[in-house]
């Protein structure tokens, strides 16, 4: 799974729904990242912030990603 194209879709999704500053916050994540774990990890706490403003079906996505990187990271 291409964890990185994954996120920035779903951060489109959320753009969409108006949460901008969520989607911008997983973006900065990835271009800001220096290793592969730090910036796993900052996608997955930023998720987890926008999850709850999120509509249910992106809601859902997230979820999923959540899942994968929780599973990268072990």
């Amino acid at each position: 799974m291409d964890y990185y194209s994954e996120a920035r879709r779903i951060a489109g999704l959320l753009r969409t729904e108006g949460l901008d500053a969520d989607a911008a916050n997983i973006e900065d994540t990835i271009e800001g990242g220096s290793t592969a774990s730090e910036i796993l990890m900052g996608i997955r706490f930023h998720l987890e912030r926008a999850m709850h403003r999120a509509s249910q079906t992106t809601s859902r996505q997230i979820v999923l990603l959540i899942n994968e990187v929780n599973k990268a990271l072990n």
